[in-house]
């Protein structure tokens, strides 16, 4: 008789929304063509009444190394007294990862991965990483770091040096130590109190975790920058703001992202998307980052700003 063999758990969390199901799905490609057969991976998407045609589509991906689960967070959305701030593009998505370490008790550690991604190394290499009493593993912001006026939003309005200022797009989360050192509590204190426009989530995560992160290799978490050369060594690529390669077809790295969507059940609906993006649309993405970096200096100078407020966390 054949004896069966348990392998570790890696467990990884997606916040999605209907819109970005699709996009998700190309991420996750990715992972599973790269990713190595030795762990079993729990892949739980966090989502508000994702629909069922989406639900079903993305099942598909189970196989005896992956497992998905979908986490309705509507009941636990609607106990929050207080509005979730949002802007642009960004949805009550980006706030599901502080809820991870008091909904899934069982785990000690787990990845947290925004779904505008594609993962070109083994996704085990990065859970891997000992977080010993960090709070988390993360990897600098390379789009804080490229403008001047995020830099000085970083420094003069949170109290960060932007080259201490992480992307919390991908994160290795050390669940334990969020419940030992009640972090929810503190994310839930801290916004009843100071309400982040910049980059809401993660400008929470940046002050209340200072000091308490470890900084991994930035070929983890790499973006599309207009300004930069292509990195022959990356890892993983994250295609934030509005760089997005569904948006437009000369985006850095975008043939990766194409490559693994030729494979996705989205594939025609992608390649629509891309086809029917309006120039309308491409005017909207230029003034929300104009607007975005406006906004970041008025908040540098603004009388009551978190850190003349406050001093730091």
């Amino acid at each position: 008789m054949n004896k069966i063999i348990s392998k570790p758990i890696i467990p990884i969390f997606f916040a999605i929304d209907n819109n970005y199901a699709p996009f998700f799905s190309v991420a996750l490609e990715s992972i599973k063509a790269n990713s190595s057969k030795n762990y079993q991976y729990e892949i739980h998407i966090l989502n508000n009444d994702l629909c069922e045609d989406y639900k079903k589509i993305l099942s598909q991906y189970q196989d005896e190394h992956y497992h998905i689960s979908f986490v309705n967070l509507k009941e636990r959305l609607n106990q929050l007294n207080f509005v979730l701030h949002t802007r642009d593009y960004y949805s009550e998505a980006i706030y599901y990862r502080l809820f991870i370490a008091e909904l899934f008790p069982e785990y000690d550690k787990a990845l947290y991965l925004d779904s505008d991604i594609v993962v070109v190394d083994d996704i085990a290499n990065l859970y891997n990483h000992d977080l010993e009493t960090y709070y988390l593993g993360v990897i600098k912001d390379d789009v804080v770091n490229s403008y001047a006026e995020f830099r000085q939003y970083s420094k003069d309005a949170l109290g960060i040096p932007a080259v201490k200022y992480f992307n919390s797009g991908i994160l290795v989360m050390n669940l334990k130590k969020f419940r030992e050192e009640k972090v929810y509590d503190q994310f839930i204190n801290l916004m009843s109190k100071v309400k982040f426009i910049i980059a809401p989530d993660q400008d929470y995560l940046n002050v209340i975790c200072r000091k308490k992160v470890l900084y991994l290799d930035e070929t983890w978490n790499k973006a599309p920058l207009p300004h930069v050369k292509k990195d022959e060594k990356i890892k993983l690529i994250h295609f934030k703001l509005t760089a997005k390669p569904w948006h437009y077809d000369d985006i850095l790295y975008g043939e990766y992202f194409w490559q693994y969507a030729s494979k996705s059940p989205f594939y025609d609906k992608i390649t629509h998307i891309l086809k029917n993006y309006s120039q309308t649309e491409m005017e909207k993405d230029k003034m929300i980052e104009v607007a975005l970096k406006k906004k970041a200096l008025d908040e540098t100078v603004r009388l009551r700003n978190y850190l003349k407020l406050y001093g730091s966390y």
